[in-house]
């Protein structure tokens, strides 16, 4: 499988134990990693940081994951940053604006139509593309897979623009969300109105209480919703990346099989995914399993991932580099 996706790319600020981490992370750049390293081509599509000090760093981990960078302009923007903390039950929360200064860290510049147009050709090849944040351009770009016969994968990140959900919703072949953000009302509201559209599958998890999925069937009906897998994770960390390699692991499985519209081949490929999620769930981080070498080979004995230790060598040649955009305030916060 061949796939491009574009949304939510970041770098994750990772407070935990008395040592600040940086990582690649975002929604996006998670689930096109773990498609990367489980031997998919995965690409990702965001724009140029010039002015970022740790834009280097950033571009060279895309780089030494497997994933190829695809950028459709230049910003004076920072790379946007999400700070991930624990409590003292080490249960995980997350800040989008420095503690100390307030800055904003997450603001993002998603594609334009005019940027679409002009890397259209780059991206046509791909299978798949997957989204996760919605814009002119990436609606435009949706709409060409559409006549390509590609597919589109969207993971919306909230509900709160049900009408921009539902016309996202009508351009995408599979929606995946999380119940905390849209519920399951409003998700059969989403299915009725697009039933008529490219729709075929819809996954809704449901965080311990594990997830549905509902498909579209050979007479054009949409199943009701079917009770999916669930495993109980064994070594829990932190979860926070756990829905993205779900995401990316039942991708890369229900490939395998074609993208077969079948209930039994699409609970088998969730099932896989969710095995994923727990091993991935053992270290801090979404993308911690790269950075833990015991983790990452409970992860190399069950799964095909082609990583060795070129990350953590780079890693250990750079350092934790500071940068400005609130770094030095987080190493100096104190919670």
């Amino acid at each position: 499988m061949k796939i491009v996706g574009t949304g939510l790319v970041c770098l994750d600020i990772i407070d935990a134990e008395n040592k600040v981490r940086l990582m690649n992370g975002g929604t996006c750049a998670n689930v096109m990693t773990a498609l990367a390293q489980l031997g998919e081509q995965a690409s990702v599509m965001l724009p140029d940081y010039v002015d970022d000090p740790l834009r280097g760093r950033f571009y060279d981990t895309f780089k030494l994951l497997g994933v190829s960078v695809i950028t459709y302009g230049e910003t004076r923007r920072n790379i946007p940053r999400i700070i991930e903390a624990y409590n003292e039950k080490h249960t995980h929360f997350f800040y989008t604006k420095c503690p100390v200064c307030h800055r904003d860290l997450i603001l993002g510049k998603y594609i334009s139509l005019s940027e679409a147009k002009k890397i259209m050709d780059r991206i046509l090849d791909n299978d798949v593309l997957f989204v996760d944040r919605i814009s002119d351009g990436i609606k435009m770009l949706a709409s060409e897979f559409n006549e390509k016969g590609k597919k589109v994968f969207y993971e919306p990140n909230s509900g709160r623009n049900l009408d921009a959900v539902i016309a996202m919703t009508r351009k995408s072949n599979i929606v995946k969300f999380s119940t905390d953000r849209i519920s399951m009302k409003i998700a059969d509201k989403i299915i009725e109105e697009c039933k008529d559209g490219k729709l075929d599958l819809v996954i809704a998890t449901q965080g311990e209480s594990g997830l549905q999925f509902s498909y579209r069937t050979e007479s054009g009906y949409f199943t009701d919703w079917i009770t999916g897998p669930y495993i109980e994770f064994e070594t829990t960390v932190d979860t926070s990346g756990a829905g993205d390699w779900l995401s990316a692991g039942f991708l890369h499985f229900w490939a395998d099989e074609g993208f077969l519209l079948e209930r039994d081949c699409i609970y088998g490929s969730l099932k896989k995914g969710l095995f994923l999620s727990d091993v991935c769930s053992q270290t801090e981080g979404a993308q911690g399993v790269f950075y833990n070498d015991l983790v990452l080979k409970t992860l190399k004995r069950r799964f095909h991932i082609k990583l060795e230790s070129r990350l953590e060598a780079y890693l250990l040649n750079h350092g934790d580099e500071n940068g400005k955009s609130c770094l030095q305030c987080l190493l100096e916060y104190d919670d």
